[in-house]
């Protein structure tokens, strides 16, 4: 049973779960069970054999103390969370690399049986990707909707995963004889092409610094390699050229070798407000943070700075965030772990002579190098596609360091088999739960959606029944099934369902709902925005003083989220329906000073804009509001057209297939 779990299960659920990761948008999906739930029961499965090991030989001391810290800390802010159910699907994601990690690492056989088989796994999904890439841009290149990046949320991540594997294909090129020299060889060019297809300039500097690094430090066997080591670099290079050119000509060269090198200082102010911002709400909560992992976007709402056009839900500098939300000891203890990982893949490489020893330590650890770097640019270490990859790459690391430097570890010796046993049993009880816990999730995020679902279909017996399900599965502190309870409740009282019960009792259900949503997200605008039009609704008939009570939940929701264009549409309408034109105009008008908000908002705020400022007499407002409405509307018309949802890209990929 051990021999099939190591050889073929583990690696089997590994890579499914993986691909299945690539298609992760965020916690509020279904996927939430198979791909946390899936990477937590591999763990389990890894640390299972360790049931007959009399004692257990825990990792390098420095190492294991840095990964304690600063996974420990991270973990622990989850007891002072905001958002209980954000922060502790964050923090089950995030725990999976120390999870993953000690398990695959504790248990001596591993390390000759399964490793090898996730190495293959990690390089094989990214030379798939690499071809997949190339399809994209050469056979499908108007569905991707602007830049390639299917099947990942951005084509930054798209970059970043495939130059996470470009290590791992470089060192069979390098190591390699035969077929195995030629795959990696092939697999480095498709790589660099792909990269550079995504126009991802992150994957593709990181992509070319390891490169450098690792044939500079491997530089005896890189001269005895040189002829196909150039060759490979040679052949990508004529490849990404005859691809451009095959598309448009010499123009589009030009413009994908702008997209990687050219003039990113739009982006850099960008992320300098971002960043200035983040360290200043650091500096006000610097031990315990601003709420817990994966709440700066709460907080962030009403501090951003006019000038940011981000979607504000992430500092793009993964260690200042976490210093944010957890506080900046994380910040420390994060460099401190990269520091101690950095120090032992010094000290084995340098220990080390032979060079397929020396990459074999370094492939990995440029791996690892390739995800810190973007992670300084953009959001991988909030992933999962990128974190069940990186417990598994550590594991795969600390395994060729020991080859070089022998396994210094310390033992946790139990001298009491009771001892051992107990021991044994804790960790894999909290590892299954843990799977169990994203299990429950994910389910009840399925029912939740089919019960929403079922609501704009106004099968409303149908729904009610499929939320009452979905309340069996989902942890109590998943806010959202109490939202879209709430919702069912409000439709019926406005479609006038009722099905015999008193509107009262339906009113009394749908406030209790939006209620409950907001005291376990106290930061959520769009929760507060809907009560306060079920108020506002039944304002005179239920609650006599409801137009009131519905503006200052507004006026709430407004202050902790500016740029909630739903908000203050709710807002200057009670404003205007009580006479109020000038503080309708100025609540409408307010949200321009952002930047993000010039830029993006649509045409029906532009038209009720416009429509107020007429009311109020400043017609040249309402003209020069009635103008942008046009050009607004083309721009949404155009990135409705570019935007490609799985669905529809898959429905357009069989329509351009078909003979």
């Amino acid at each position: 049973m051990t021999h099939l779990l190591s050889r073929l299960l583990i690696p089997a659920v590994f890579g499914v779960v993986v691909a299945l990761a690539m298609f992760f948008r965020g916690i509020e999906q279904a996927l939430f069970a198979p791909v946390l739930g899936g990477a937590w029961v591999c763990a389990a499965m890894a640390f299972w054999p360790a049931r007959r090991m009399v004692g257990w030989d825990a990792p390098w001391a420095p190492l294991t103390v840095a990964l304690v810290l600063f996974f420990g800390w991270i973990g622990l802010a989850v007891f002072r969370a905001d958002v209980a159910f954000v922060s502790g699907a964050f923090t089950a994601m995030l725990l999976l690399v120390p999870a993953l990690f000690f398990t695959l690492t504790l248990y001596r056989d591993h390390g000759p049986d399964i490793l090898p088989a996730m190495t293959r796994v990690l390089t094989g999904l990214g030379a798939a990707l690499s071809v997949w890439t190339i399809f994209q841009a050469a056979v499908l290149p108007d569905l991707a909707g602007g830049r390639i990046h299917h099947p990942f949320l951005n084509a930054n991540d798209l970059g970043a995963f495939i130059a996470m594997s470009v290590p791992f294909a470089l060192a069979m090129l390098l190591r390699g004889s035969g077929r195995v020299m030629v795959a990696g060889g092939v697999m480095v060019a498709l790589a660099l092409v792909a990269i550079a297809m995504t126009e991802s300039r992150g994957g593709f500097l990181a992509a070319g610094a390891v490169i450098v690094v690792m044939a500079l430090w491997c530089a005896p066997q890189t001269r005895r390699r040189i002829g196909p080591f150039v060759l490979t670099l040679v052949a990508a290079w004529a490849m990404w050229f005859a691809l451009c050119a095959y598309l448009n000509d010499v123009d589009t060269i030009a413009t994908r070798f702008g997209g990687i090198m050219g003039d990113s200082k739009a982006s850099i102010d960008e992320r300098y407000l971002i960043w200035t911002t983040a360290l200043s709400m650091a500096a006000h909560h610097p031990w315990t943070g601003m709420g817990g992992l994966a709440s700066f976007y709460l907080s962030y709402a009403g501090m951003r700075p006019f000038g940011d056009t981000s979607d504000g839900y992430f500092v793009h500098l993964d260690p200042l965030q976490f210093a944010v939300e957890t506080g900046i000891p994380a910040l420390i203890f994060f460099y401190l772990l990269l520091d101690v990982i950095a120090v032992r893949t010094v000290m084995a490489a340098s220990a080390t002579q032979d060079m397929g020893q020396r990459l074999a330590v370094l492939a990995p650890a440029a791996s690892l190098l390739v995800l810190v770097l973007n992670a300084h640019l953009s959001f991988q270490l909030y992933m999962p596609v990128f974190l069940i990859p990186a417990g598994v790459i550590l594991a795969v690391w600390y395994a060729a360091t020991e080859q070089c430097l022998g396994r210094n570890r310390f033992a946790l010796s139990f001298k009491a088999p009771f001892v051992r046993h107990a021991v044994f049993a804790g960790v894999m009880v909290g590892l299954v739960l843990t799977a169990a816990w994203c299990v429950r999730a994910g389910v009840g995020i399925y029912y939740t959606d089919r019960g929403h679902a079922m609501l704009g279909r106004d099968d409303f017996q149908a729904a009610e029944h499929v939320l009452a399900i979905a309340h069996r599965w989902a942890p109590e502190s998943y806010g959202r099934v109490y939202y879209i309870d709430a919702v069912a409740a409000r439709l019926r009282l406005n479609k006038n369902v009722l099905d015999g019960q008193d509107p009262r009792v339906v009113y009394d259900r749908a406030l209790a709902g939006y209620d409950r949503a907001i005291a376990l997200n106290t930061y959520n605008a769009y929760y507060r925005n809907e009560k306060a039009l079920l108020i506002y609704t039944v304002a005179g008939v239920m609650e006599p003083n409801g137009a009131a009570m519905a503006e200052q939940i507004l006026r709430e929701a407004l202050a902790l989220d500016p740029l909630n264009f739903e908000v203050r549409v709710g807002l200057a309408q009670i404003y205007a329906a009580s006479g109020r034109v000038d503080q309708s105009v100025a609540v409408l008008e307010d949200v321009m000073r952002w930047r993000v908000a010039e830029l993006y908002a649509s045409p029906q705020y532009l038209g009720m804009l416009a429509q107020m400022h007429q009311r109020a007499g400043n017609a040249d407002r309402a003209a020069f509001y009635a103008d942008k409405i046009a050009a607004r509307t083309e721009q949404r018309n155009i990135q409705v057209r570019s935007r490609t949802g799985v669905d529809q890209w898959l429905k357009q990929l069989r329509d351009r297939l078909a003979p």
